[in-house]
């Protein structure tokens, strides 16, 4: 560290670097045309000269001071390579020659759309002028002298705007030269579609996405992310995929062109998806049976903070949302229903909801009795099958029944003095069972003795009751008697 770190260190490097001497080559100080010649001496006087070219001809001897040379093809090059004048012994130069066609940098394979930069060498005194064909592609003001666009500028930007094959032209010339010689560069550039997709992007947990080529082309899908985040894990090729995003989270979807050779970008494209956590709603124990017109309540629970908005999706009502968040409401059905209720949410663009269908309280079943004969003054229990529903049961009876327990139940105990009808109601309706009591017939055998006698009634009843001449004279089977 330099500057001394946290231990108090300080350290130095020192490198030495020497630079030898050598030949140097004078040259031409104005540019000349292909076939010119000129002449090129060496700067230093050594013991040996050795010249060699390339691109042109030497004129005359090789092995002196100077040479004369004839430029003929580019690229063009002349070394001189000496002994006895110094560390370094050779030395290369090119030629300022105005060649008939100039090497160019640029891209020959692009995009639609875009915009790129292309140059020829900057030669001095050289004047340029661009063109672009076919149609489809325009010549932007810049370069290196954009305050003179499009003349005496080495470089250019091309923004194409159709595919296609294009021949991008620089015609150049220098007026200072011996036969104001110049050229031509022809730059061959292919515009191949970029390929790309689409779908949601942020996209939504437990909301199905659909990502698409942008052409309609076959592609390689792959999903990189958190494990189980996402189904189905792999995907067929196609135009188009559907993700269900499970989890939230940064997933990369990728997307490689089967016919990658049709594009500029054949390695394809991946984008980062951000998928948001989607509001999950659930009932908490909602009443599926409901009476009409009654008012009932409901809640749901969410795994998000955010508003609640309450509907019916089918069926009518009034509802009246409450509590933090309207996560709670009171709810009226009208009409003869089904309904449905809905609670819904939507938290940064993401939306869920809960629902609970809602049907009206049945009218009660008939109520039952148990079978046989019922006599005067026999306890007599009605029941219903199933559960008490919403409202609860009343149960009435006429007045040969006096009630005796089980309002509000499913069943209910009457004393039956007499023909009666037992009747059960809820919200919906009422429904009832009539009860039939049987008048008792009562023979009674009697056994005579000397002064006394026993009655025996006739068996079946509950209780029994004598009477002597109208007066109460007992109870009980059998019953004895005196003088």
């Amino acid at each position: 560290n330099p500057l001394g770190g946290s231990c108090g260190c300080v350290d130095t490097f020192k490198q030495t670097i020497v630079v030898g001497s050598g030949p140097g080559i004078t040259t031409c100080n104005k540019m000349i045309c292909p076939k010119d010649t000129a002449t090129y001496c060496s700067t230093t006087t050594c013991s040996t000269y050795l010249w060699s070219i390339t691109g042109g001809v030497i004129i005359g001897a090789n092995n002196q001071n100077c040479v004369i040379v004839r430029w003929l093809t580019a690229p063009g090059s002349l070394t001189l390579t000496t002994s006895g004048c110094g560390a370094c012994n050779t030395n290369t130069i090119t030629p300022n020659v105005i060649w008939p066609t100039l090497p160019y940098s640029g891209p020959t394979t692009v995009c639609v759309g875009s915009t790129n930069t292309y140059s020829v060498p900057t030669i001095p005194g050289t004047f340029y002028s661009w063109s672009i064909s076919p149609g489809g592609a325009n010549i932007l003001n810049g370069g290196t002298y954009p305050n003179n666009f499009p003349v005496n500028n080495p470089m250019v930007n091309v923004n194409f705007t159709l595919p296609g094959t294009y021949t991008l032209t620089c015609n150049y010339n220098n007026p200072n030269t011996k036969k104001n010689c110049g050229g031509t560069t022809n730059i061959i550039i292919t515009v191949k579609p970029k390929f790309n997709i689409s779908g949601p992007n942020p996209a939504c947990q437990n909301t199905p996405g659909l990502y698409a080529t942008s052409d309609g082309s076959s592609a390689v899908w792959t999903i990189t992310g958190q494990p189980g985040g996402f189904s189905p894990l792999t995907f067929p090729n196609g135009p188009m995929i559907s993700v269900n995003w499970l989890l939230p989270g940064s997933y990369v979807l990728t997307a490689v062109p089967v016919t990658a050779a049709n594009y500029c970008n054949p390695a394809g494209v991946s984008i980062t998806v951000l998928v948001k956590p989607s509001p999950i709603l659930n009932f908490v124990t909602p009443q599926t049976l409901v009476c009409a017109n009654a008012i009932t309540n409901y809640t749901v629970t969410s795994n998000v903070t955010g508003n609640v908005t309450w509907s019916f999706t089918s069926g009518t009502g009034n509802i009246n949302p409450y509590g933090t968040d309207n996560t709670s409401a009171s709810v009226q059905f009208t009409g003869t229903g089904p309904w449905t209720l809905q609670a819904a949410q939507t938290v940064n663009g993401c939306s869920g909801n809960a629902t609970v269908n809602v049907t009206k309280v049945p009218p009660p079943p008939v109520p039952t009795i148990p079978g046989g004969s019922i006599c005067p003054g026999q306890n007599v229990t009605a029941t219903v099958t199933g559960v008490v529903p919403p409202g609860g049961y009343v149960w009435s009876a006429t007045p040969g029944a006096v009630y005796v327990s089980g309002q509000g139940t499913t069943s209910a105990t009457y004393v039956i003095n007499s023909n009666a009808i037992i009747s059960v109601t809820n919200c919906s309706g009422t429904s009832s069972v009539p009860v039939t009591v049987s008048p008792a017939t009562v023979t009674a055998t009697f056994v005579t003795g000397t002064c006394s006698a026993v009655i025996t009634a006739s068996a079946g009843a509950l209780t029994y009751n004598w009477f002597l001449n109208g007066n109460p004279a007992g109870s009980g089977n059998p019953m004895p008697c005196s003088r």
